[in-house]
């Protein structure tokens, strides 16, 4: 639509005009779930609508004293500190209720802890030996399970070499290997 307007008036000012209003449309909508403006919650204040502040003359915050200005950066500290702290409530209380709408459906994972699995891992294109990575894949391992991570993802470390670098895998790419085909010094 942008493209449009910028194209019949012959300038792209319009894009300047949209952008406040689009800007102003976010920081006054309120947070989710909750009667708090984001404006109020980031800077401790609600916004005023781009036309009042275009059209308004300028408050003065500073004379030869700098009362206002000094009063002024107080009320914000405070209303900033507040709005801070509230913020963070919000966001600590709606991050689970999220987390636990996109693990819903999940299936627990057959690994537990102790398990010999092996892991899929994707190949690396590599011009000079031929190799193309597009859907090619390898397996490594074989792996012991060392920890659960919960949702769905797994620490583990090589079976052989207990000291060796703990690697993090999803289930989707652990498969358990047989005990047929098990280490020999196992």
């Amino acid at each position: 639509m942008e493209t449009i307007d910028g194209t019949d008036r012959g300038t792209h000012n319009g894009f300047i005009r949209t952008a406040k209003t689009a800007q102003f449309t976010w920081n006054s909508a309120p947070i989710d779930g909750t009667d708090v403006v984001r404006s109020l919650a980031a800077v401790g204040r609600e916004f005023r609508f781009p036309l009042d502040v275009d059209l308004r003359p300028s408050l003065t915050i500073n004379d030869e004293s700098n009362s206002h200005l000094y009063q002024y950066l107080r009320d914000v500290s405070d209303k900033l500190k507040c709005a801070l702290s509230i913020l963070q409530i919000i966001v600590e209380e709606r991050r689970q209720p999220h987390q636990d709408h996109h693990n819903k459906d999940k299936t627990k994972p057959p690994f537990k802890i102790g398990d010999i699995v092996k892991a899929h891992v994707q190949v690396q294109s590599n011009a000079a030996k031929g190799q193309v990575g597009k859907l090619s894949y390898q397996a490594r391992g074989p792996f012991k399970i060392i920890s659960d991570l919960s949702h769905q993802s797994f620490e583990v470390q090589k079976l052989d070499k207990p000291d060796s670098t703990i690697r993090k895998y999803k289930s989707a790419d652990l498969y358990l290997l047989p005990p047929s085909l098990f280490p020999q010094n196992l």
